[in-house]
C-alpha cells in the first residue's frame, strides 16, 4: 500500500502541565516529579471553535488536489476517544470539497484507543487491495477541548496533547510503502483508565512485553531500523532501549516534550518529520489502554511537492 501523501497540523495553542495535574487533583509536588522525570512542560492543544472537524478540512485544503486514482474513496477518521455526533462534516459536506470528489463513504474507528490507526490501515489495505476503492483517506485526531481539562493526565504515564494527520493511500506500487499490518489485543487490561490502580500497574510492567510482541509480528529489525512510536513519554523508549539494547537514536521520540502525547495521531506526526529529511525505513507502532497494539512495516521517499 502506497502512501501517496501525508499531511499534519499541531495546533498552536499549549496548555501548561502544572495546570492539567493541578485540575486532575494532584498537588505541586507531582508536577515536579512528573516534569522532572519525563521532560514535559506543556502539551498542544486545539482551538475548540475549531475542532477536529475544522482541522480535518485544514487538512482537506492542504492536499489541494482531485483523487490520484479514478474510482471509489473511502474516508475513515481514527479518534481514540468517542466523538460525539455532529462533531463531524456530514457525507454530503465532505463530498463537496474537490479532494474527495469520488468519497463512497466515512468509516469510524473509535474502538481500540490509540492503536486504531493501525485498524484503519488495515481496513484501507483490504479494501485496496481487492479492488473495492482506488483511494482511502485516513484521518487521526481527537479534540480534548471537548473533554474536561484533568482527562488529559494519566498519573505516572503521560498527558495527552492535541494533533492531526491525514493520509492519502493508494494500491500503486514504488514511492512510500506501508507493508502487511499487525494488530493484537492483549487481555486482562480491558478496563483502561478507569480499571483502577492494579490493573494498570499490570498493565504498565506488560507494556515492554507487549511492544517486543508487536514488533516481532511485522518483523522490525532491532539492527538499526527506526521506529516511529506512540510518543508517552521518552523515559519509557529509553527505559525500553536499555533493556532490549534497541539503538535509542532510532527511536523518534523528539515530539514528546512540545506537544505530548496525541493519541492516535502519535506515530504519524513523528513519520511526517522523518519524511522530511529524506528516505524512511522502520515501523509504525502504537500500543493503546486496554491493551490494544498495532505495527506495519514502512519504506521509501516521498515525493517533495506531497510532504
Amino acid at each position: 500500500m502506497r502512501l501517496e501523501a501525508i499531511e499534519t497540523l499541531v495546533p498552536e495553542g499549549r496548555i501548561e502541565i502544572a495546570r492539567i495535574i493541578a485540575e486532575a487533583g494532584g498537588l505541586s509536588e507531582e508536577t515536579r516529579a512528573f516534569t522532572g522525570l519525563f521532560g514535559m512542560r506543556s502539551v498542544a492543544a486545539a482551538d475548540p471553535k475549531v475542532g477536529a472537524a475544522g482541522y480535518l478540512m485544514a487538512l482537506l485544503d492542504r492536499l489541494d488536489q482531485p483523487p490520484a486514482q479514478d474510482g471509489a474513496q473511502m474516508l475513515f477518521h481514527a479518534h481514540s476517544l468517542p466523538c460525539a455526533k455532529g462533531r463531524m462534516p456530514s457525507l454530503d459536506q465532505l463530498r463537496q470539497h474537490p479532494a474527495l470528489a469520488n468519497l463512497q463513504d466515512v468509516v469510524d474507528m473509535d474502538q481500540f484507543n490509540c492503536a486504531g490507526m493501525f485498524h484503519a490501515l488495515e481496513a484501507a489495505q483490504l479494501l485496496l487491495g481487492n479492488g473495492m476503492i482506488s483511494e482511502a483517506l485516513i484521518f487521526a485526531g481527537d479534540c480534548l477541548a471537548d473533554w474536561p481539562l484533568a482527562t488529559r493526565y494519566i498519573p505516572s504515564c503521560t498527558v495527552l496533547g492535541d494533533g492531526y494527520v491525514l493520509l492519502r493511500l493508494s494500491a500503486r506500487a514504488g514511492g512510500v510503502q506501508i507493508g502487511p499490518i499487525a494488530t493484537r489485543h492483549y487481555p486482562g487490561f480491558e478496563g483502561g483508565i478507569d480499571g483502577g490502580a492494579q490493573q494498570m500497574d499490570s498493565y504498565n510492567r506488560a507494556h515492554f512485553g507487549i511492544i517486543a510482541d508487536i514488533l516481532q509480528a511485522v518483523d522490525h529489525s532491532a539492527s538499526g531500523d527506526a521506529i516511529f512510536p506512540h510518543n508517552i513519554n521518552g523515559l519509557a523508549w529509553r527505559l525500553y532501549c536499555r533493556q532490549t539494547g534497541h539503538p535509542s537514536a532510532a527511536v523518534h521520540t523528539s515530539l514528546v516534550p512540545q506537544i505530548g502525547h496525541c493519541c492516535n495521531a502519535d506515530p504519524f506526526l513523528v513519520l511526517a518529520q522523518a519524511l522530511r529529511d529524506g528516505p524512511v525505513k522502520g515501523t509504525l507502532l502504537s500500543v493503546g489502554m486496554a491493551g490494544f497494539a498495532g505495527a506495519a512495516p514502512i519504506s521509501g521517499t516521498l515525493h517533495p511537492q506531497l510532504c
